[in-house]
């Protein structure tokens, strides 16, 4: 048991180091597809997130089995260090980039990245057993005298949607929006309040969108959603997909509800309605509530089908053109810092050509006094001395340090033919140079595209100037407002006032004139909803015709840097193995000074 455990958290912590990378590239490529299948059904989209979030738990399972199935190779296996003090630069590549052997640090840290896990994984899973246990109380609830007469109503709907397993209503006064739970058994929960401010085609709208999760078995889904949130918490990316599942889902339920059992306005009455309810939300559950996903684009797909999508169009092309425009300017910065790195001056007076480090030991640099011009091969804290021989102002010279002790050399015809053996390295440098030069225009050129896409889209990212539209919106709510206060006070005149069959009668009398003075101001919300969209949406799609034309500009104008890029990689390739072979051949040079006695002590 020891073993196996000891075997286990190494894996199991590589596994969730590893998947901060993974699961990134997987929220990447379902954006990506995502963006492609915009214009799709929602049933698109949401197997697209579903098939990813389930990736995400796929992927460093897999890593864990295959490292105890010892398909995976750790750093250290199948390689010997050893070490050759001959044949080591003085500035290797680990030391320069801080590199420690990852293995031993990895298992120092690898308890406590799993017991971080578990312990949030235990708080995870203790929610979702909270949640399990609320909905278990609900069943157990001792049911309002209201809830028979809509378990009938609840019943003839489930008839539309072929369920014949029985469907439980709960009234409860702990939320403020219809959910439904269960799957062998399953139940809806309507909000008790809803009865009495909403009307009743409206109601049966919302339980017709609960009826469309169950018969698509939604909780489920939820419920394996919840888990994975519960396993991979940490990462940001479980968190988007599964929010993009939700919304896919109810848009998907909305269709459903609107295909087999209630009108598309009636539905999105009933949606704009519970936006209004501004009550707390209710302890945690495993259950789909009817508010979920963008309420309005919810409401404007049923009262618009077929447009709920096109006035994003214009919003995701400016992202896609900005994301891209970010990415050039990212790619011109790190290019150019390269660049600048390369032929970056040692001093104010003295330009440096700094060439890569060769396998060996000595360092070495020619100062070319004419030119000031230094030539270093070596790490960079010998530049000092370097810098400090060409400020001395004793001519051409090459600089060298082996062993522990830094050499002169001065001799013409040695230096000449050093010289020589740099010049085809230096006259690569400057064919990079030249390069880079013409890459750099050709990134001001894109960033200038870049900041037109950012300045057409500014004005959209702009509220509109529609404050007469919001002062009659609030003042209907106002007034809807106004009527659930009556309402209320109704309600509560009924309860004080003595049972009888006229004071029922006077109570229903009055109760349906303020429903109709209720549905009718919804109504008119609704109508101003819609005419607000249709503004948004004309504003968008006059936003969309100059966009994709910088789209298409952009992809035109980024398509040549990836030429400059293999074209700069190839030189930088060829710039390398010239300088290694001068660096080979001056190394030479040197041992043949020393022996000749041409090197002096510096």
């Amino acid at each position: 048991m020891a073993e196996f455990l000891g075997n286990l958290v190494p894996a199991l912590g590589h596994a969730l180091l590893h998947f901060l990378w993974q699961g990134a590239l997987i929220g990447l490529l379902t954006a990506l597809v995502l963006y492609v299948l915009r214009h799709a059904r929602p049933q698109a989209r949401y197997a697209v997130a579903c098939l990813a979030l389930l990736a995400c738990v796929l992927v460093p399972l897999a890593s864990v089995i295959a490292q105890f199935a010892g398909t995976s190779v750790t750093p250290t296996q199948g390689a010997t260090l050893v070490h050759l003090p001959d044949m080591v630069p003085p500035n290797p590549v680990g030391v320069l980039f801080g590199f420690v052997p990852p293995v031993s640090r990895f298992d120092a840290v690898s308890p406590w990245v799993v017991a971080f896990w578990m312990a949030g994984t235990s708080v995870m899973f203790s929610r979702m057993a909270l949640g399990l246990v609320w909905i278990r109380g609900l069943r157990n609830a001792p049911p309002p005298v209201a809830q028979a007469a809509w378990q009938g109503r609840l019943d003839a709907l489930a008839v539309r949607f072929g369920l014949y397993r029985p469907v439980t209503l709960c009234l409860v006064d702990t939320i403020d929006s219809p959910v439904s739970a269960g799957w062998w058994r399953p139940v809806v929960v309507v909000p008790a309040a809803l009865l009495t401010r909403m009307p009743t085609a409206l109601i049966e709208a919302l339980l017709a969108h609960e009826l469309a999760h169950i018969r698509r078995h939604d909780y489920l889904v939820n419920l394996l959603q919840n888990a994975i949130e519960a396993l991979l918490f940490y990462h940001p990316v479980v968190w988007w997909l599964s929010h993009r599942i939700r919304i896919e889902r109810e848009q998907i339920a909305d269709q459903l509800a609107a295909e087999l059992a209630c009108a598309p306005r009636s539905l999105a009455l009933a949606l704009s309605e519970l936006a209004d309810l501004r009550r707390e939300r209710p302890p945690f559950h495993l259950a789909q509530a009817a508010r979920g996903g963008h309420l309005s684009a919810r409401i404007e797909r049923l009262v618009r089908p077929g447009r709920g999508d096109r006035p994003v169009t214009g919003f995701a092309l400016a992202f896609l053109g900005l994301a891209a425009a970010g990415i050039v300017s990212y790619g011109y910065a790190h290019m150019g810092k390269a660049d600048r790195d390369s032929t970056a001056p040692a001093t104010r007076t003295a330009p440096a050509s700094r060439a890569p480090d060769a396998p060996v030991r000595q360092t070495f640099a020619l100062v070319q006094q004419g030119t000031h011009r230094i030539t270093i091969w070596g790490p960079d804290d010998d530049m000092t001395e370097a810098q400090a021989a060409e400020r001395a102002g004793r001519g051409d010279l090459l600089w060298v340090r082996r062993d522990g002790r830094d050499y002169v050399i001065t001799d013409p015809a040695l230096l000449a033919r050093a010289r020589l053996a740099w010049s085809e390295a230096e006259a690569l440098e400057g064919r990079m140079a030249t390069l880079g030069n013409q890459r750099e225009a050709h990134y001001r050129k894109v960033e200038a595209i870049g900041g037109r896409m950012e300045a057409l889209t500014a004005p959209a990212e702009a509220p509109p100037d529609n404050s007469a539209a919001q002062r009659e919106m609030e003042g209907l709510v106002r007034q809807q407002d106004d009527i659930e206060r009556k309402q209320n006070a109704v309600e509560k005149q009924y309860r004080d006032a003595v049972p009888s069959d006229a004071a029922q009668l006077r109570f229903e009398r009055e109760m349906d004139a303020l429903t109709t003075q209720r549905e009718a101001l919804m109504h008119k919300r609704v109508r101003l909803h819609e005419r607000q969209l249709a503004a948004e949406a004309a504003r968008a799609e006059s936003q969309q015709a100059p966009m994709a034309r910088l789209a298409r500009e952009m992809e035109t104008a980024s398509e040549p840097l990836q030429a400059f890029e293999r074209r700069f990689e190839a030189l930088r390739r060829e710039q390398e193995h010239a300088a290694e072979r001068a660096a080979r051949d001056v190394g030479s040079l040197i041992s043949e000074a020393l022996a000749a006695g041409l090197a002096r002590p510096a």
